[in-house]
Order: C-alpha cells, then sequence, then structure tokens
C-alpha cells in the first residue's frame, strides 16, 4: 500500500512536472507573437517621431495587433501627405 503511495506520487510529480513544461513553452510562443509586433510598432513611432515618414510595418494576420499596425501605417502615409500640403502651402505663401 505504502510503495502505491510512492509510485502514485511520482506520477503526479511527473504530469505535473510535463504540464509545467507545456504551459511554459506554450505561454514563451504566446507571448512573443505579442511582445514582438508592439516592439516593432515601438520602434517604428519613434523613427516617425524623429522624421521618418517612409517607415511601413510588414501586416501579417489578422488579430488585434495587426490591425493596430494597419492604423500605424495608414497614420504615417497621413502624416506624410499632411505635411507635404503644409510644405506646399508654405512655398506658395512666400511666392506671393
Amino acid at each position: 500500500m505504502n510503495k502505491e503511495k510512492i509510485h502514485l506520487s511520482i506520477l503526479l510529480f511527473m504530469v505535473a512536472l510535463i504540464l509545467f513544461g507545456f504551459s511554459y513553452i506554450f505561454n514563451y510562443i504566446f507571448s512573443n507573437s505579442i511582445i514582438n509586433p508592439l516592439k516593432l510598432l515601438s520602434l517604428a513611432s519613434q523613427k516617425v517621431a524623429g522624421g521618418d515618414f517612409e517607415i511601413k510595418i510588414k501586416e501579417d494576420g489578422k488579430d488585434e495587433i495587426t490591425a493596430v499596425v494597419k492604423s500605424f501605417n495608414t497614420m504615417v502615409v497621413k502624416l506624410k501627405s499632411l505635411i507635404f500640403k503644409n510644405y506646399e502651402s508654405k512655398l506658395k505663401e512666400k511666392r506671393l
């Protein structure tokens, strides 16, 4: 009876260890699928803040992060257009 309890305890410990390993791997993969695009978005926003309006982030997937990336890319294009229009307007004013 005592040996059975020990074997059962060891078996339960092994199962728990395997489940912990799988959950760790799953969490690592899942968190990287969120963190990596956010890091790219952060770096791209810093470049835009520095005046680089040629930046475009690759749009992969159909999740919420991809929606944010698409919005960011659209925003950069619109900002570039507005800055160019403002620049042209200032040039016209100087000519008059």
